[in-house]
C-alpha cells in the first residue's frame, strides 16, 4: 500500500490500518517537505512541521492548525462531535501542554470542572443492589419496582465504566444518580450541562425504550423539579449524551442531583454500560475531565493555550478578488475577512500594508434607477458633447458591490465624467503620490462610438479650482470583471485637495453602454493595494491596518545554521522614493535584539535583498537585480548560512556564493511573514503588498546548487 502525493489517496481499494495511515502519512509529511523542519505551502493549504527536540512529523490540512500548545493539566479527547446521542471513539489521553487532536481535528477548550467527584466509576461490586451489589462510590438508585445488578465495572476504547442489567415487570423508570442529593451546590440560574456515556449490551429489547438525561433540582431536603431530558435510543455503539439545561426552580433551589433515567415501557431484561458522568457548567459538554487514579475531589481542565500563526490586524479586508495587481487584470470573487483572519486565496497568502481608502462612497449607497435617477452619495458627474448618464441599478455580484451606469445620446465628441469625491474631500500636497483603483466591466449596450475609458485625478486649490489633471493610459474595458489602476504625482505647489475621476470618451453618432463600476480606491500610495471597504451601508473612509503575520520559533527552528527559502508573486514597482514603503519583505527570521535574517525585495530598485545580521549586529547583506520580472510574476528567495559562510538565490539573478559570514552565531528567532525590515534606512513594516505562497526552514545549509533550484 502507498500514498499517492498528488491525490492523498492510497492506492490499496482496502481499508488502511491506524499504523499503516499513520506511517504514510508521516512519509507524505517528509516527501512534501522535502526535509525541511517547516514548510508552509499557502497555495496548496498543506502545513508541515517538524519538531526538531522529538523528531515528530505533523502533516496539518488547514492554516489554523500550525500551532502549538500550552495547558497546564491533563486532557482527554472523546473523538466526540458534541452532539448528544452521536458515537464516541476511543478515549485519549493527553499530558501536559500536549495538543488534543483525533479524528474529528484538535479540541481547544477553556477551564473546566467536573462536579461530579465520582466519575471514574471505582468502587462498584458485581451483585443484586440491596444483596451484595454496590454501584461506583458516591452513586445511588431508585429500582422504581426493577431489579439493578451489577454485573462488571472495568474500561472499554478508555472510557471506564461500569455495566447494568435491569429487569423490569413492566413498565418502568429506574434512575442512576450521579451524586448525592445535598452534594452538588446550585442555585436558580445556573446554567449546567451534563454529559454520559453510555451503550447497550447485546441486543436492545423491544420495551427498552431508551436513556433520559435528567439534573434534579432541590432545597436542602426536598426534591423541587427533575429537570428531565426527553427518551434517547441506545443502540450497541458508544455514544455519549448530554443535557444542558438553566436551573429555574425558584429562590428555594440549593442542589442539583444528576442522573439518567432508564426508560421501560414492559417487561424485559437489558444489559447497559454507563461510563464517566460529567457535570458542568456553561450550556455546553466538553471533553471529559477525569482525575488520576487515587486523586480526590472533583477534577478540572486547565484551558488551552494556542500558540499558532498569529495574524494581528485591528480591521476587516478583502482577498482583492485574487487579482494580480495589474491595470486591467482580471478580479474575482470578492471575500471579506474579519479582523486578525489570514487573507488565504487561492493565490497564496495576501499580505498588504496599511492604507486609507479615501473615497468615501466605495459601495455605491444611495444609488437610485432613473432617467437619470439618483447617483451614489458623494458622486457627481460633469458631462458634455450630448451626452447623458442614468442610474440603471446597484447590487452586488460575486460579493463585489457595484452600480450600473448607462451612458448614452446622440453625441459629438463626448465626454462622461464620473467624479467619484467632492472637490474638497480629499487632502493633498505637492509631491505626494496618490494611487487610484476601479473595478469596470461592460454589461449592457455596445462599445459603438465609445473612443476609450481613462481614471485620473484632478488636483485644486483651497477654493476647489482645477489646478492640474492628471490622466492614466486609455483603455477599454469589456465583458470581465477588471481592476484598473492610475498613479500620479501632485504637480502643483498650490495643491490642497485631488479628485478622482473615471472619463468615458466618445466619437460622434449614437452611443449606448452600460458600464458597471465596483469597488473604487484613492489610496496615497504610489501602487494600489486590495479594496478597503466599509460595512455595507457606511459612508467614510476606510482605514485598513497592517498585515502582521507572525510564527513562533518553538519546534521547527535552531540557530546557527539553516536555510529560509520564500516563494511569492512580485509586488508593484515603485514610482518614486518619495513613497516611505521602499522594500518587500518575504519572510523575516528575526530575533529580539536585531534585524536577523531577511529575504525580501527593494520595489524601487527591482533587486532582491538578502540580510544577515549576527548577534553582535554585524550585518551581511547583499541585493541582485531581478532582470525582466514584473508585476504578478513568481519571485523565489533562498537564503542558506552555517558557520561562517553563506548563500544566496533568487529568481532571475546572479547567485551570491560562500560569502564570508562577519559576526557570531544567529540566536534561535521567531518568523515574520510578508513584514519586516527592509535593507538600509530606518526600520519600517515594509509589507509586501502581493501574495505569499510558500515559506520553508531547513535546519542545516542546503548546497548552492540546490539553493539555484529552489529559485528556479
Amino acid at each position: 500500500m502507498s500514498l499517492n502525493l498528488a491525490t492523498g489517496n492510497f492506492s490499496s481499494g482496502a481499508h488502511p490500518t491506524t499504523h499503516e495511515v499513520r506511517r504514510l502519512t508521516r512519509e507524505m509529511a517528509r516527501q512534501l517537505a522535502d526535509g525541511a523542519a517547516l514548510d508552509l505551502r499557502f497555495v496548496d493549504g498543506l502545513y508541515y512541521r517538524k519538531d526538531v527536540a522529538t523528531g515528530d512529523d505533523e502533516l496539518l490540512p488547514a492554516f489554523e492548525l500550525l500551532a502549538t500548545c500550552s495547558r497546564a493539566s491533563l486532557k482527554y479527547y472523546p473523538n466526540w462531535s458534541g452532539r448528544s446521542g452521536d458515537p464516541v471513539g476511543r478515549l485519549i489521553k493527553f499530558g501536559v501542554d500536549q495538543r488534543a487532536t483525533g479524528d474529528l481535528g484538535p479540541l481547544d477548550e477553556g477551564v473546566g470542572e467536573n462536579l461530579i467527584e465520582y466519575e471514574r466509576t471505582e468502587g462498584a461490586v458485581r451483585g443484586v443492589l440491596g444483596s451484595g451489589g454496590e454501584l461506583p462510590t458516591g452513586w445511588g438508585a431508585s429500582t422504581d419496582g426493577t431489579t439493578i445488578e451489577v454485573t462488571d465495572a472495568g474500561s472499554e476504547r478508555g472510557w471506564r465504566h461500569v455495566e447494568l442489567e435491569i429487569v423490569a415487570s413492566g413498565a418502568a423508570s429506574p434512575i442512576i444518580y450521579f451524586a448525592g442529593a445535598a452534594e452538588i451546590a446550585a442555585a436558580t440560574g445556573n446554567e449546567r450541562t451534563l454529559s454520559v456515556t453510555a451503550r447497550a449490551v447485546g441486543s436492545v429489547i423491544a420495551n427498552f425504550s431508551g436513556i433520559q438525561l435528567r439534573q434534579d433540582e432541590r432545597t436542602a431536603s426536598a426534591f423541587v423539579s427533575p429537570n428531565t431530558k426527553a427518551v434517547e435510543a441506545v443502540t450497541t455503539e458508544l455514544a455519549r449524551y448530554g443535557h444542558p439545561v438553566t436551573l429555574s426552580g425558584g429562590g428555594t433551589v440549593a442542589y442539583v442531583r444528576p442522573a439518567a433515567q432508564l426508560t421501560f415501557s414492559g417487561a424485559g431484561t437489558q444489559r447497559i454500560r454507563l461510563s464517566m458522568p460529567q457535570l458542568e457548567t456553561g450550556l455546553v459538554a466538553t471533553s471529559p475531565m477525569i482525575k488520576e487514579f487515587g486523586e480526590t475531589g472533583t477534577a478540572t481542565r486547565s484551558a488551552d493555550v494556542i500558540s499558532r500563526l498569529t495574524i494581528s490586524r485591528a480591521s476587516r479586508k478583502s482577498n482583492a478578488g485574487e487579482w494580480d495587481f495589474k491595470s486591467g487584470g482580471v478580479y474575482g470573487h470578492h471575500i471579506e475577512f474579519a479582523p486578525g483572519v489570514a487573507a488565504l486565496t487561492g493565490k497564496g497568502l495576501l499580505v498588504d500594508p496599511a492604507t486609507t481608502n479615501w473615497i468615501r462612497n466605495p459601495l455605491a449607497v444611495g444609488a437610485a434607477a432613473g432617467s437619470p435617477g439618483t447617483l451614489p452619495t458623494h458622486w457627481l458627474t460633469q458631462l458634455s458633447g450630448g451626452v447623458s448618464v442614468d442610474v440603471v441599478g446597484s447590487g452586488k455580484s460575486a460579493g463585489a458591490r457595484y452600480v450600473d451606469l448607462r451612458v448614452h445620446g446622440a453625441v459629438t465628441s463626448g465626454v462622461a465624467t464620473i467624479y467619484l469625491e467632492s472637490s474638497s474631500s480629499v487632502p493633498a500636497l505637492q509631491n505626494q503620490i496618490w494611487t487610484m483603483a476601479t473595478g469596470l466591466q461592460v454589461v449592457g449596450g455596445t462599445a459603438a462610438n465609445i473612443n476609450y475609458v481613462n481614471l485620473g485625478q484632478v488636483e485644486r486649490s483651497d477654493a476647489g479650482v482645477a489646478l492640474a489633471v492628471n490622466n492614466g493610459a486609455s483603455f477599454m474595458p469589456d465583458h470581465q470583471h477588471r481592476r484598473w489602476v492610475q498613479t500620479a504625482t501632485m504637480t502643483n505647489g498650490s495643491t490642497a485637495y485631488v479628485q478622482p475621476r473615471i472619463d468615458i470618451r466618445t466619437g460622434t453618432g449614437d452611443v449606448d453602454i452600460t458600464v458597471r463600476i465596483f469597488l473604487p480606491q484613492l489610496e496615497k500610495k504610489s501602487y494600489a493595494t486590495s479594496p478597503a471597504m466599509p460595512l455595507d451601508g457606511v459612508i467614510g473612509t476606510t482605514t485598513r491596518a497592517a498585515d502582521k503575520i507572525t510564527l513562533t520559533g518553538d519546534v521547527w527552528l535552531t540557530g546557527g545554521r539553516g536555510t529560509l527559502f520564500a516563494e511569492g508573486v512580485v509586488p508593484q514597482a515603485v514610482a518614486s522614493s518619495a513613497d516611505p514603503d521602499r522594500a518587500g519583505t518575504l519572510a523575516f527570521l528575526r530575533p529580539n535584539t536585531s534585524r536577523g535574517i531577511v529575504v525580501g525585495l527593494d520595489r524601487l530598485e527591482d533587486e532582491a535583498e538578502f540580510s544577515l545580521r549576527a548577534e553582535d549586529y554585524t550585518t551581511n547583506s547583499a541585493t541582485r537585480p531581478l532582470g525582466d520580472l514584473s508585476v504578478g510574476d513568481r519571485i523565489a528567495l533562498a537564503l542558506a548560512w552555517d558557520g561562517d559562510t553563506w548563500s544566496a538565490s533568487a529568481t532571475g539573478a546572479t547567485q551570491v556564493v560562500d560569502s564570508v559570514l562577519s559576526g557570531d552565531e544567529f540566536p534561535d528567532q521567531d518568523l515574520q511573514l510578508g513584514w519586516g525590515w527592509p535593507g538600509g534606512g530606518s526600520p519600517n513594516d515594509a509589507n509586501l503588498s502581493s501574495y505569499l505562497r510558500r515559506v520553508s526552514f531547513w535546519d542545516y545549509r542546503l548546497s548552492n546548487a540546490a539553493l539555484e533550484d529552489l529559485a528556479a
